[in-house]
């Protein structure tokens, strides 16, 4: 049986509207997906 796997990392930024705090910023995080094929 064969296995593949795909891993992917990416940057996206956002803001939250309507909250108080320093969400509400423009922000950036790093996000990482995992895909596995068997």
């Amino acid at each position: 049986m064969y296995k593949i796997t795909k891993e992917l990392h990416f940057c996206y930024g956002h803001r939250l509207m309507d909250y108080q705090g320093q969400c509400a910023h423009p922000h950036g995080h790093n996000g990482k997906i995992e895909i596995r094929l068997s």
